[in-house]
């Protein structure tokens, strides 16, 4: 919201538009079990086709700027990238394994859920994945910063409700562990990286040297 420059915000757009259009597209196969006469739904579904409409509209009208980044700044090191690669892959794979495979991962999964709420959830895990590719293509720290950020509140947000809500979880002690392990490593290493994006000197925010790739 406060951001001066389209490549600060353009990693973000994408993952704005997959997350929301996703959740409406999964939406879509369950209608029967949605209560239209509801209002909650009804903002469900606004909210969910509206999103992604702007975040395309937004896409579209800055396309012209959609290969262009700043010369100016310190360069996004091979070792980010490889940690964002590995990021991806982990979560594309877990998000893939939950819109496709439902009934398999609700036995592995730590805590009891249904189909909907399994393929619902892969939602964010897909996007955050893809997202996390799209970072790697970033030349510097600044272009990467608010998306580091997004993908670390999610999974920040999600250690303290796992702990908060503890008593829930009731797989198998492995899922359990993994799910703990995998939410503080990743909230860590995120953590790291979003203070080394924010610290990062970038160029100046009203006349920003850019060059095409």
């Amino acid at each position: 919201m406060v951001a001066r420059r389209w490549v600060d915000v353009r990693l973000v757009m994408p993952m704005i538009a997959m997350w929301t259009g996703g959740l409406t597209l999964v939406s879509l196969f369950y209608l029967p079990l949605f209560d239209f006469t509801r209002t909650q739904v009804w903002v469900w579904f606004g909210a969910y086709i509206l999103y992604p409409l702007i975040a395309l509209g937004l896409l579209w009208t800055h396309r012209k700027e959609s290969s262009l980044h700043p010369t100016d700044e310190p360069a996004l090191p091979e070792w980010a990238k490889r940690y964002l690669r590995v990021q991806g892959s982990l979560l594309v794979m877990l998000g893939l394994s939950l819109l496709i495979a439902p009934q398999v991962m609700k036995v592995l999964w730590p805590w009891q859920a249904g189909k909907l709420m399994l393929q619902l959830y892969s939602v964010p895990l897909l996007t955050y994945g893809i997202g996390s590719f799209l970072s790697t293509r970033q030349h510097t720290w600044s272009e990467i910063r608010l998306g580091l950020v997004s993908i670390a509140v999610f999974t920040g947000a999600e250690l303290v409700a796992t702990l908060f809500h503890f008593h829930l979880f009731d797989g198998h002690p492995l899922s359990i562990a993994v799910w703990l392990v995998w939410l503080a490593g990743t909230t860590g290493m995120l953590a790291f990286l979003s203070w080394k994006a924010f610290g990062m000197p970038k160029a100046q925010e009203q006349a920003p040297v850019l060059t095409q790739s």
